[in-house]
């Protein structure tokens, strides 16, 4: 295959794309390997995707979701970063993927949740954000990144700012 035919291209572009997360949704629950098994939904989870469903207004389908959780004693992190997670949603087989720690949290499922309800990886709802009137775990909005330079240090009391 040619270097610049269109599936690598594709790839290219995803591995480029700002922010990441417009290539998250291409991690299925199988990148997570033997670390995770499948979860049948408490009747909670029902209720609460109807909450939300209503606080946002949106409209989905709960039947539809597969349902996965962190084997007991281990870490959910993510397969592209190695960043520990709360949970994650991936369009691919419409799957929620919860921590052992947040299979009961209402607000970590509901964040996974609203994934799925707007089928969209990235935090730009306001329903993401702290103090939502959903019940939302807030995300951490990381600073922005400096393209490889590190980040200039704030000078101290007294410091000069001259270069």
């Amino acid at each position: 295959m040619p270097p610049w035919s269109p599936a690598p291209r594709r790839l290219l572009a995803c591995l480029l794309a700002a922010p990441a997360a417009a290539c998250a949704s291409r991690v299925g629950p199988e990148s997570f390997g033997p670390a995770i098994a499948p979860l049948t939904p408490p009747a909670a989870y029902a209720v609460w995707y109807e909450e939300l469903r209503r606080c946002v207004g949106a409209r989905g389908s709960f039947s539809g979701i597969r349902w996965y959780r962190a084997l007991p004693g281990t870490e959910l992190l993510d397969p592209r970063t190695g960043e520990v997670l709360a949970g994650f949603w991936t369009e691919r087989h419409d799957a929620i993927i919860l921590a052992a720690r947040s299979v009961n949290d209402p607000a970590v499922v509901k964040h996974e949740l609203l994934h799925h309800l707007r089928r969209a990886g990235n935090h730009r709802d306001p329903a993401f954000r702290p103090g939502n009137r959903c019940g939302v775990a807030p995300v951490r909005v990381p600073p922005p990144a400096f393209a490889g330079r590190p980040k200039r240090e704030e000078p101290g009391p007294g410091a000069s700012t001259a270069p």
